[in-house]
């Protein structure tokens, strides 16, 4: 063909030829570098095209990249594409290598409340249960925080509302103690129990009444919890009420049949 008979001059018009015949243009890596997937564009893409660069290189002793004015120059076509291909389709094929823990992510994500990202970790296959080192999970830190749509978020794909840390803390106590009444009650509508209890047995009313979250009350003793839970200390939410003169709680839990 023309290209192979031209092939047969100069070291010169090779390179010319090279480079024209393959629709490929140089790039200045010095100030062209952060534009990568433009250069998935510019490679040539035909087989004929690829043998004959290729022989050109294994003739001429290319490198992929030489040195021209004093600046790094593209030149070898199949070993850019090889890499950038490569390099793009690393993060898709391993996304726990390349963007490091994504369970942990989901739990920063969590805490901040970023639903959106929260949702797309998911996708991703992070753990809707995950915990970090102290069991806390990131339902645990969206209720803290009162991230209600990152709760639902988390619940819609099956995130344990009644998961335990060691000495039996649970995500609703979070809402309970920290969290507005609507997040109480998305783990109320997603069936949380309201009368866990920690290792020392007390409980998330008990929480809640030692808060003086009056509404958290409210939305619990509705949802069932016992007014007469006692602690291993023998302490009741009545008894916590009243010893921190908290006395609107103390006339809700007695309405609904606390005793002592």
């Amino acid at each position: 063909s023309g290209v192979v008979k031209r092939m047969r001059g100069s070291h010169s018009s090779d390179e010319r030829l090279l480079f024209n015949h393959s629709r490929m243009s140089t790039f200045d890596l010095s100030s062209e570098w952060e534009k990568p997937v433009m250069l998935l564009f510019s490679l040539p893409r035909k087989s004929k095209e690829r043998k004959n660069m290729t022989k050109l290189n294994r003739t001429r002793g290319y490198h992929p990249f030489v040195k021209q004015g004093g600046k790094c120059r593209i030149q070898n076509a199949g070993f850019l594409r090889s890499f950038s291909m490569v390099l793009f389709s690393f993060p898709l094929l391993f996304p726990h290598t390349a963007y490091g823990d994504i369970n942990a992510d989901l739990l920063e994500a969590a805490k901040i409340g970023n639903t959106a990202k929260v949702e797309q970790l998911l996708k991703q296959g992070a753990d809707a249960n995950a915990k970090n080192e102290n069991g806390t999970t990131a339902l645990m830190f969206a209720a803290y925080k009162s991230h209600t749509g990152t709760v639902e978020a988390l619940i819609d794909v099956g995130a344990d509302a009644n998961a335990e840390t060691e000495d039996g803390w649970t995500a609703v106590m979070d809402a309970a103690v920290f969290g507005h009444t609507e997040t109480v009650k998305a783990f109320i509508d997603a069936g949380a129990d309201v009368n866990a209890k920690q290792k020392d047995g007390r409980t998330v009313l008990m929480w809640a009444v030692g808060r003086g979250r009056t509404e958290n009350v409210k939305a619990l003793i509705d949802a069932g919890a016992d007014t007469n839970a006692e602690a291993e200390d023998g302490k009741t939410a009545l008894i916590i009420a009243a010893g921190e003169g908290r006395a609107e709680i103390v006339d809700i839990l007695k309405q609904a049949g606390a005793r002592r």
